[in-house]
C-alpha cells in the first residue's frame, strides 16, 4: 500500500511531459491514415508525424519557446537508382504561434472514441513556404530541439 501511495504522489508531483495522441485521418483521395501529435510540456513543443502511402515520412516540429517550426521529411531510398539508404531533409522556418495549438493545451486533449476516423472540418488549401538550405550550425543557434529533430539531415557541405 506504501508503494502506491509513494507512487501515486510522484505521479502528480512530476505529471509526464510526453503526451502522445494517436488520430486516424482520412485524406481528400479517401485514404486513412495514422497521425501522430506528441506534446512536450517542458520542452514547449510540438510533433506531428505521419507516413504518407508512398513511403514518404513527415515529422513537423513547433518550438514554441524559440518560434521554429522544423519540417522533417525522409524519403526511402529508390534502389533501382542505386540508392543504399534513405534521403532525410529538413527544413527550417518561422512559427506564427496563432497557426498552432500550444503544448499545454495539446497535452490536456483526450478521445472519447480513438478507433474513429477523422475528416478536416474545413478545407485550408496548400500552405507554400520559401525555405533555402538549412545548416546544422543555424539550426542550434535558433532551437535545440529543433537540432535534435534535424540531426538525421546532413548538410552537402559537412
Amino acid at each position: 500500500m506504501r508503494l502506491f501511495t509513494l507512487l501515486f504522489v510522484l505521479y502528480f508531483l512530476f505529471p509526464p511531459t510526453n503526451l502522445q495522441l494517436l488520430i486516424n485521418v482520412k485524406n481528400q483521395g479517401g485514404d486513412v491514415m495514422q497521425e501522430s501529435i506528441t506534446a512536450n510540456v517542458t520542452e514547449d513543443t510540438v510533433t506531428l508525424e505521419f507516413l504518407r502511402l508512398d513511403g514518404v515520412f513527415i515529422s513537423q516540429l513547433v518550438d514554441f519557446a524559440n518560434e521554429v517550426e522544423a519540417m522533417k521529411v525522409v524519403i526511402p531510398a529508390e534502389e533501382e537508382l542505386g540508392q543504399t539508404g534513405p534521403q532525410t531533409l529538413c527544413f527550417l522556418t518561422h512559427a506564427a504561434q496563432a497557426d498552432f495549438i500550444a503544448p499545454d493545451a495539446m497535452a490536456k486533449l483526450r478521445q472519447k472514441n480513438p478507433g474513429t476516423v477523422r475528416v478536416a472540418e474545413e478545407a485550408r488549401g496548400w500552405r507554400q513556404t520559401t525555405a533555402t538550405a538549412w545548416g546544422a550550425r543555424a539550426a542550434r543557434l535558433l532551437s535545440a530541439p529543433a537540432a535534435r529533430h534535424c540531426s538525421a539531415a546532413r548538410d552537402k557541405r559537412q
